[in-house]
């Protein structure tokens, strides 16, 4: 499936920060919860994850962190979250965005993203 351009910007308030320190537990999972891998060619300085209908970026969820090609990191979500559809923005170590639409996240557990073509794919299973 391949990935686009975001018409309108988002972030959910609802994400679990707390699963990227891994202090969300099994038990407090989200049906949303998935596991990103980088594997883009470059380092991400920022991941935005936001429902598919929000309309403004909030906060990166990497906070200080990158995430570096080839590493892969759980993102958790609030077992109260609802929505499935989420797009994806991430901001490389070049200040070059990224984005991704229309990931059903209750659907897929694994989001791989890449670059092909100068175009921005994933994968999901």
């Amino acid at each position: 499936m391949r990935g686009g351009k975001l018409a309108r910007p988002a972030l959910a308030a609802w994400l679990v920060l707390a699963g990227l320190t891994g202090l969300t537990g099994l038990a407090q999972a989200g049906d949303q919860d998935f596991l990103l891998v980088n594997k883009t060619g470059k380092v991400i300085d920022a991941l935005y994850v936001v429902p598919n209908h929000a309309r403004t970026w909030e906060e990166d969820i990497l906070g200080r962190d990158v995430l570096l090609n080839g590493e892969s990191t759980t993102i958790r979500f609030s077992r109260e979250e609802r929505d499935c559809v989420w797009d994806l923005l991430v901001v490389d170590q070049h200040g070059e965005e990224m984005w991704w639409e229309d990931i059903d996240l209750c659907k897929y557990r694994r989001v791989i993203l890449t670059i092909e073509r100068d175009e921005p794919v994933a994968y999901y299973d």
